[in-house]
């Protein structure tokens, strides 16, 4: 969780599309549903929560970092589908900017 957050802290328009790349490839939030239920499962739910968490953080800190992430979402190729960790960080963002709001 902290790499995530320094990374999100110190994201720019250069160096945006590789960190977007390696979070969509180092989330793999489809597993979780995937794993029993065992207590390796709640271990890994925690991390990834931890992770999620990491990024609500990073984006209340600097708040034009959610528009650079969701800016490379768009980029995505139309070939390429979103995967899950694509809606967590919307619902990141989005999170992220009502609360500074309030």
């Amino acid at each position: 969780p902290a790499v995530v957050r320094f990374l999100l802290q110190h994201l720019s328009k250069q160096n945006a599309p590789r960190i977007v790349r390696k979070l969509r490839a180092g989330l793999a939030l489809e597993q979780l549903g995937q794993r029993d239920a065992g207590a390796d499962a709640k271990s890994a739910a925690s991390g990834e929560a931890l992770v999620l968490d990491a990024l609500i953080g990073a984006m209340r800190v600097r708040r034009e970092s959610g528009a650079l992430l969701l800016s490379q979402l768009e980029a995505l190729p139309n070939g390429e589908s979103h995967a899950a960790v694509d809606m967590w960080i919307a619902g990141a963002v989005y999170a992220a900017g009502a609360a500074a709001d309030k």
